[in-house]
């Protein structure tokens, strides 16, 4: 007598909610219910906390095939903040460093040199230097003048400018012009993704204008004060 014996296959399971895990405590979840981990899409997210899973594909409690995967949502945590260094030349210490504490940066040195045409005390220099990109944390280094001289020029203030690429636009190349009453200066020139934010520490002396460009075209204009 031959006896025929009918697989059942590895059979349904239900899908895990991994919503809150990180993707690595995901991965070990699935894998308890013989399941595997799929594909990872990862995407910003200015609440969910960096390699944390925000959703998943199959939905929880739903059932698949034992062996079969789940795509998961996986946070990049916020976009990154970063700005353009500012002109500190002319501040005395004490407002350079403010400036650059409320930009998240730190003066992490400060030497002298003899510059006759310029303020004791003030900036003279400074790495980074005007016009580089800096990001949260970064080191300042600033060079004050020695001597007691008469100041040329005059310091004026800064304001913060921002300004958030539209999302679902795609990369745009985002110019930003500043025009206050002592000169025109493009001080941003970046390709930046859709819903990408632009802070800026801009000079302000007399009327002071940003004004915004996509790929060549003003789509802002704003007075800063």
């Amino acid at each position: 007598m031959i006896r025929v014996v009918v697989s059942k296959g590895l059979g349904e399971t239900p899908v895990p909610a991994v919503h809150g895990q990180s993707w690595r405590e995901a991965k070990a979840t699935l894998e308890r219910y013989g399941l595997r981990l799929g594909e990872l899409i990862r995407v910003r997210s200015d609440r969910v906390p960096r390699e944390t899973v925000i959703a998943q594909n199959p939905p929880a409690d739903s059932k698949i095939m034992k062996g079969g995967t789940v795509t998961l949502l996986i946070s990049e945590g916020p976009w990154p903040v970063s700005y353009v260094m500012p002109d500190l030349r002319g501040l005395s210490q004490h407002q350079a460093s403010e400036l650059t504490a409320s930009m998240g940066l730190r003066v992490e040195k400060v030497s002298y040199t003899d510059r006759p045409d310029a303020r004791a005390g003030s900036v003279v220099e400074h790495r980074p230097v005007h016009g580089q990109k800096v990001g949260d944390g970064e080191g300042v280094a600033l060079v004050l003048a020695k001597r007691e001289t008469t100041p040329i020029g005059s310091v004026g203030t800064f304001a913060l400018f921002q300004h958030r690429v539209p999302a679902g636009t795609g990369q745009r190349r985002v110019q930003v012009v500043v025009t206050n009453a002592e000169e025109r200066r493009q001080v941003f020139d970046e390709v930046r993704d859709s819903g990408a934010e632009v802070r800026l520490l801009v000079k302000v002396k007399g009327e002071t204008i940003a004004r915004v460009y996509y790929d060549g075209v003003l789509v802002e204009e704003k007075r800063i004060e």
